[in-house]
């Protein structure tokens, strides 16, 4: 990069050696002389070369010179012109970016070219290099607009800067295409309007007709998969259950507010329906008495441990005694029927009783008539 560098102050400052002299015996010869503080007249110190080869200009002003170079003067629609602007500027000077994609116009497609990072010289001075790729957009005889290059102090403003103009710049553009006249304003064949064209029609037809068949069957995929997702039993073991219902029944104010009937007929229904879970005896829609007669009986002989028959039978019947006779009990006898059948839950707990319910369980609880017995099914 340095080297190209100088190889760039070297061919520019041979340009402006060879320049100088020219532009003095301009200057001098005039009819009117120049006046004292006036920016010198702008000359085109190289002639454009012929068309078809590559065009060059060179520009110098006080603190900035110039030169601006084309790589072609003709070429096809299907090529793309170079051009470079190499700039030198004075100590404490700064280049600015040059607007080619305005001066260019709506004939030429502008983008950037490779960038060149400015270099500093020992005398201060500053070289840029810009380029730009050049591409037409029509055939014809097309012009690239008078460019302008400007440099400023810097940390100035932009009414100190100085500034160069090259000549435009006439570019032929031949077409690729074979046997067609490019004439500008010439008629080229009947145009389509695709809109009108039935091809255009069916294809989008096709592509929207696919777009919605994909639409219905990703929602078909996934209403099938939440039916099937929802018809699926959910199975939870019995003990589980079971304490969640205690310990949500435990959570309420019912004892807090001396409730003690609802309290024991909440628990009843806890302990039955954990009953019919884990053995399949249909406890919470029987009273005491039926329930006991077929615990003994001789169908329901065995189902229960024989030592958890009277546990069973004390609890039911202190339950029934405040539920329907309105009998009186303290705090201490409550945790005491509480604990009674969280040891009993506990004690015949099984990993292989499932019960199935219908989604999660429902956290309020049932209430059945009198009774009040309840719990989540």
């Amino acid at each position: 990069m340095k080297r190209r560098g100088r190889t760039v102050l070297a061919t520019v400052a041979a340009v402006l050696a060879m320049s100088v002299p020219a532009i003095v015996h301009a200057e001098t010869s005039s009819a009117e002389p120049a006046e004292p503080g006036r920016v010198a007249k702008t000359a085109a110190l190289t002639p454009a070369a012929p068309a078809g080869g590559a065009v060059s200009q060179t520009r110098e002003e006080p603190a900035i010179a110039a030169k601006l170079s084309l790589d072609r003067a003709s070429m096809t629609t299907a090529d793309r012109a170079t051009l470079t602007i190499d700039v030198v500027v004075a100590d404490k000077f700064e280049v600015l970016q040059p607007d080619i994609a305005t001066v260019a116009g709506a004939d030429w497609v502008v983008k950037s070219g490779p960038y060149s990072p400015a270099k500093i010289d020992r005398a201060g001075k500053t070289t840029q290099r810009f380029t730009f790729l050049l591409e037409p957009m029509a055939p014809g005889e097309l012009e690239i607009g008078a460019v302008v290059v400007s440099a400023r102090p810097k940390g100035g403003d932009d009414v100190s800067a100085r500034s160069v103009t090259f000549e435009p710049i006439r570019v032929s553009v031949a077409t690729v295409l074979p046997g067609e006249d490019w004439t500008p304003g010439a008629a080229h064949g009947d145009v389509i309007d695709p809109l009108l064209d039935w091809k255009w029609w069916a294809l989008n037809a096709v592509a929207a007709g696919c777009v919605v068949a994909s639409i219905v069957l990703l929602a078909q995929v996934l209403i099938a998969r939440r039916r099937r997702l929802a018809a699926e039993p959910v199975r939870r073991l019995a003990h589980e259950l079971a304490f969640e219902r205690l310990e949500r029944l435990l959570r309420t104010d019912l004892i807090a507010r001396g409730d003690y009937k609802r309290f024991l007929g909440e628990l009843s229904f806890i302990l039955r329906q954990y009953i019919e879970d884990r053995y399949g005896l249909h406890a919470p829609d029987r009273t005491t008495e039926e329930f006991l007669a077929e615990v003994r009986s001789p169908s329901g002989a065995g189902v229960l441990h024989q030592d958890d028959v009277p546990v069973l039978a004390r609890f039911l019947a202190q339950c029934d005694l405040v539920q329907f006779a309105n009998a009186t009990i303290g705090p201490a006898d409550m945790d005491e029927m509480v604990r009674t059948v969280r040891e009993f839950i506990e004690r015949t707990r099984s990993p292989d009783k499932l019960v199935i319910v219908e989604g999660q369980e429902a956290p309020g609880m049932r209430r059945a008539g009198a009774e009040g017995v309840g719990a989540a099914a």
